[in-house]
């Protein structure tokens, strides 16, 4: 009878760190990427900034080392992400030439579950990381 309980224990154990495991290995879903950038670059009353994106890279899971690192605790799966994307200003001081521009940028994220199982997402320095000068667009 001991046995298997503890057969049907170790069983369902089993299957709990295989969902798990699962859940944690699919990383962070495209729109909590998207809305983590585009809160990045907030509009006011005076500027109207928008992003488009054009390619969002996901790289595979990693465990963080056993240090914290960037907000995330050691031992922690986390996911690298490479995102290229133009940021659109338009200036509305002066109506008649409202001054539109617009910057391509490649920059390098890193992405982890929080403890109450939110995403946390932000920007870090690395060599991937590149903001083209800003040109002068038209407005549309």
């Amino acid at each position: 009878m001991n046995r298997i309980l503890l057969v049907a224990i170790l069983a369902l154990s089993c299957m709990a760190c295989t969902r798990q495991s699962q859940a944690a290995s699919s990383g962070p879903p495209q729109s909590a990427i998207e809305k983590t950038i585009v809160a990045l670059f907030p509009s006011t009353d005076f500027v109207k900034q928008s992003v488009d994106f054009h390619q969002i890279r996901v790289g595979p899971a990693r465990a963080a080392h056993t240090a914290e690192v960037y907000g995330i605790p050691g031992g922690t799966t986390y996911w690298n992400i490479l995102a290229r994307y133009t940021v659109r200003t338009r200036n509305h001081f002066d109506p008649s030439n409202p001054g539109c521009t617009a910057q391509d940028v490649s920059q390098l994220y890193i992405a982890h579950k929080s403890d109450f199982g939110d995403w946390s997402i932000s920007q870090v320095s690395g060599s991937e990381n590149h903001t083209g000068a800003e040109t002068h667009v038209p407005c549309n």
